[in-house]
């Protein structure tokens, strides 16, 4: 699970990473994303109702991908309702059915859901990770915290690998 902010820098930085790590394991990681807003980041609720409406075209990473693709920086007012339409209509959205969710706010109580499972996971900052694997019947879980590079995902998915007896 990545717990992630879309106005988050460090999240946009890590996009990248996990897009490789998944297209070189892709037997052994699925990336479920979850929002995760910070306080302070004043449209982070926004970009997450975008990413959702999306989803409900099938194009939730392909909003996630424009998204962190044109980040400038931190609260600097670049995403607003304007330019995350104009993304919609760049990643080929039925723009009646997007904008009708996007602006309903269809998906805040989900992006708030996911923001509570997040703090009960032990969560406190963005971007963190809960690898989640089985070993013997049993459940279990590796938080990584913080933009870590490459090596270190990669690390700590063959060391699960290992103990589930796959390596």
């Amino acid at each position: 699970l990545e717990y992630s902010d879309f106005q988050c820098p460090y999240c946009a930085q890590i996009a990248p990473v996990l897009e490789q790590l998944h297209a070189e394991n892709p037997d052994a990681v699925q990336i479920v994303f979850r929002h995760f807003p910070i306080n302070g980041h004043d449209k982070a609720l926004i970009m997450a109702q975008a990413t959702e409406a999306a989803a409900l075209q099938g194009k939730f990473w392909e909003m996630h991908d424009i998204i962190f693709a044109n980040h400038k920086g931190e609260n600097i007012g670049d995403y607003t309702d304007k330019r995350l339409i104009a993304f919609a209509e760049a990643i080929g959205l039925d723009m009646g059915q997007f904008t009708t969710c996007f602006n309903g706010g269809t998906y805040s109580s989900r992006v708030d859901q996911d923001a509570k499972d997040g703090v009960a996971a032990g969560i406190k900052a963005t971007p963190s990770f809960v690898m989640t694997y089985t070993v013997n019947g049993q459940v279990k879980t590796v938080l990584i915290e913080g933009a870590q590079p490459f090596s270190e995902f990669q690390a700590a998915i063959e060391a699960a690998l290992a103990e589930m007896g796959l390596k």
